[in-house]
């Protein structure tokens, strides 16, 4: 059962596209009641993608307001009297120009744990740039430092900081719900997207660079030989990590009989193996080249290496390991009948459940019942809507 302590938040979501909703998605899947604020006019733009928008989406309630004016306005306040989170993704200034800034909010409730995502946060020379998923990649050296031996700078296929700076999101709002809970004192939160990749990095940095100088590829200690990715005789694409001198052994021992060449004394010496990767790169492209996917696949089963075929998208659903542990599943949403494919939530609990107890909502679903809940008449609403201040589903 989802814990009830979570089913007594209640946050406040004004973010939009990718990183805001995912954190959300991921605290209504801990049962937390998640109204998402929209504009009267579409909504968020991921609407226009509807596979993407109902996953991040789920166990939400939408409400469409006109936060230009004074009636919008109202409204909001009245939701934040009662919230204990409010999640904004503007850029920095937007919600200070809208009145709903933190010092703006910590009026209406001290107590609001307040949290902005942006791309480079509040401070900073490039606070009030634009940017991107793939921008913030580049700029944090997520894209730019070698990681491969031969292979072009390239970028993931997922959204990779976006989705994390989401999750750094989410995983601070449960901090400062904690510390609220403690003190009870709100706080703001500083999310910038930039400074999570910046801080993977980091980890890595110092073995990228001698003298303030950055490596190259054949420079690099993080780039080995062995740990890369291969073409197959048939097009398709494997990766090795032979990173541990136990997997070279048992790998060399596998092939040596077959290609004698990989028998060479050197190559059972780390030392020598890093000083000449360039060479050892090369002669395990040439051998993984040389045979299909499926040989590999027969040879690599009967010895213990870090090996793993590169998947496509329709690779990944049909996984058996990934079918096992049951990260996707087909639901039957209960508003439309529709099946939908989602994603389970990513770790699992011994006590603590989570669930899909709603599908994505139509914009302006939850308009109607929410301002009664805040106690507005049926005449007011609909003075509302006249106004279009608001906005209720069609």
């Amino acid at each position: 059962m989802v814990s009830s302590n979570f089913k007594e938040v209640k946050v406040i979501d004004l973010s939009l596209l990718l990183p805001g909703p995912y954190c959300t998605m991921l605290l209504g899947d801990l049962g937390m009641e998640i109204i998402k604020v929209e504009n009267v006019g579409r909504g968020d733009d991921t609407r226009a993608s509807k596979p993407i928008f109902n996953m991040l989406h789920r166990n939400k309630k939408s409400i469409a307001l006109d936060l230009k004016q004074k009636e919008g306005k109202e409204i909001l306040k009245k939701l934040i009297r009662d919230a204990d989170v409010i999640l904004e993704g503007f850029r920095p200034g937007v919600m200070e120009r809208l009145g709903f800034g933190y010092e703006q909010v910590k009026e209406i409730n001290p107590q609001i744990v307040y949290c902005s995502i942006s791309g480079f946060g509040q401070t900073g020379p490039y606070k009030d740039r634009a940017g991107h998923d793939l921008n913030y990649l580049a700029l944090a050296g997520m894209v730019g430092i070698p990681s491969q031996m031969d292979m072009p700078t390239t970028r993931p296929a997922t959204r990779v900081s976006d989705l994390g700076g989401g999750l750094m999101a989410a995983f601070s709002i449960l901090v400062g719900l904690l510390e609220a809970k403690q003190s009870k004192q709100g706080q703001y939160i500083d999310v910038a997207i930039t400074d999570l990749m910046a801080a993977w990095v980091g980890v890595f940095l110092p073995a990228f660079l001698h003298n303030e100088k950055a490596l190259s590829s054949t420079e690099s200690p993080l780039v080995m030989p062995g740990n890369d990715m291969y073409e197959t005789k048939d097009g398709k694409w494997l990766t090795l990590g032979l990173n541990e001198d136990k997997f070279w052994v048992n790998f060399i021992q596998c092939l040596q009989q077959e290609f004698p060449v990989l028998g060479i004394k050197q190559w059972r010496n780390p030392l020598e193996r890093m000083s000449r990767k360039v060479e050892l790169h090369h002669l395990i492209k040439g051998i993984i080249l040389s045979q299909p996917i499926s040989h590999w696949e027969q040879v690599f089963e009967t010895i213990d290496i870090p090996w793993f075929p590169v998947n496509g998208a329709a690779d990944v659903l049909k996984d058996p390991h990934l079918k096992a542990r049951q990260i996707f599943n087909d639901w039957v949403n209960p508003d439309t009948g529709e099946m939908e494919l989602q994603v389970r939530f990513p770790s699992l609990f011994s006590i603590t459940s989570t669930s899909y107890e709603s599908g994505a909502p139509v914009l302006g679903q939850d308009t109607e019942e929410i301002l009664r809940q805040l106690e507005y008449h049926p005449h007011d609403i609909e003075n509302l809507l006249q106004l279009k201040a608001i906005r209720k589903a069609e």
